[in-house]
């Protein structure tokens, strides 16, 4: 029942959209910006129409530009911002062209044709129920202000040939319907393959380390009966390798829970209130585990309580504590310096080191998968895997850098 409802929920969070639409309509945006411009001269003064607006042209390209480019409301941490970033959607597609099609007439053909793209559009850029959604609302908000304050041909239109052209739009909202219906599916098999892959690895990840963990035991038992000159020292060296072996089973069984949760359709976990500094400390102790000597120092720590994922926030510090670690180790010198406060709104962790490797050219590629800065060792999802996770906590995951002085990364996710 729980995961009905959170299905049906995510429907309408705007957060919940899968990565590769949301890139789809910043890209959208920035189009927009330049083909408002241009359309605008060509239907003023190339191709007149009945009715042409600049003012709700350079509205909706403006609110567009600016939703998607912000850095507080590029990732929605509320219902409050994923209601923002729909209604300006509305606002800049299906509202606007229903109304410059209605406001120029039934029968113009070249409103009636960009209303056409406008509906695709919609279902290129969203999931099916919010396209759905969104199209209704953009269309009956378009209809009722120009009943309520007339302009264009609107007053003059016959309703015979809004009745003709009906069978168009209706053809062109179920082919959008069906190929984004067709579209999330494929992202839907996608996730059911990921899955299954990831079972298997997992399953073949934890039988070696079932193996290990037996062989710890075992020693621990041996050493324990039979003491020798060296004992506190091996067992020592035991307990660091059953403790990696426990982080190594915790991060396979976090990434399977990650994909069960996406092939089920669910936003996440249940969440869960945490200590964002206990979470920090956590994954500081664990990377202390890692070869090298490299220091690790805390600047500021507040207490921080957070409403979300702890595995989350632990396995992302934890990725970014090691990389930080190795960017030092690299150069022989330097140190690892971290902030945990809270702002009101956000529990905010820096992870900062002072070897400042990074170059303007790195720092470009920082978050694509695939690509890693280390000489040797990297195999580049790291931090690409960290921002996935901090997007579903409804976080954030910013770089920053002074080449050859420091480079920074800023971990934020919502108190609630």
């Amino acid at each position: 029942m729980t995961e009905v409802a959170e299905s049906r929920r995510s429907a309408f969070d705007f957060a919940e959209e899968p990565i590769f639409l949301v890139q789809r309509i910043r890209s959208l945006w920035a189009l927009a910006a330049i083909g408002h411009g241009i359309y605008w001269v060509i239907w003023r003064f190339v191709f007149p129409q009945p009715y042409e607006s600049l003012l709700l042209r350079t509205m909706a390209a403006a609110l567009g530009v600016w939703i998607t480019w912000s850095s507080r409301y590029r990732v929605c941490e509320s219902r409050w911002d994923s209601l923002l970033h729909y209604s300006v959607f509305v606002l800049c597609i299906p509202f606007f062209f229903s109304y410059m099609y209605l406001a120029n007439g039934f029968g113009n053909r070249a409103w009636a044709m960009s209303l056409v793209c406008a509906i695709y559009l919609t279902f290129f850029c969203l999931r099916v129920i919010s396209g759905v959604i969104c199209c209704a609302v953009g269309a009956v908000a378009a209809l009722a202000l120009l009943h309520v304050r007339p302009v264009g041909e609107f007053s003059r239109a016959e309703l015979s040939q809004g009745l003709e052209i009906l069978p168009i739009f209706v053809f062109a909202l179920t082919t959008g319907f069906a190929g984004a219906v067709r579209r999330d599916q494929q992202v839907r098999d996608g996730l059911e393959g990921a899955w299954r892959a990831l079972a298997v690895l997992a399953h073949e990840v934890r039988s070696p380390l079932f193996a290990l963990r037996a062989g710890v035991v075992a020693l621990r038992r041996e050493l324990r009966d039979r003491p020798g000159e060296n004992s506190v020292c091996i067992v020592d060296i035991l307990d660091r390798l059953d403790r990696r072996i426990t982080d190594v089973n915790s991060n396979v069984n976090f990434h399977l829970d990650n994909i069960r949760h996406s092939k089920a359709g669910v936003s996440h976990r249940e969440p869960t209130h945490y200590d964002l500094v206990e979470v920090v400390q956590g994954a500081v102790d664990t990377v202390s585990m890692d070869r090298g000597s490299v220091p690790i120092a805390y600047r500021r720590t507040e207490v921080c309580s957070i409403h979300g994922d702890p595995d989350g926030a632990r396995q992302i510090v934890v990725n970014l504590v090691r990389n930080a670690k190795a960017a030092v180790a690299a150069i022989g010198t330097g140190q690892v310096t971290l902030d945990v406060y809270t702002d009101g709104r956000k529990g905010i962790v820096v992870v900062e080191d002072s070897a400042g490797s990074l170059s303007p050219a790195i720092a470009k590629q920082l978050f694509s998968p695939f690509f890693s800065a280390k000489s040797e060792g990297g195999i580049g999802v790291g931090l690409y895997a960290s921002r996935m996770i901090a997007e579903r906590m409804r976080g954030s995951l910013r770089a920053s850098h002074a080449e050859g002085v420091y480079t920074r990364f800023e971990l934020e996710v919502p108190v609630v």
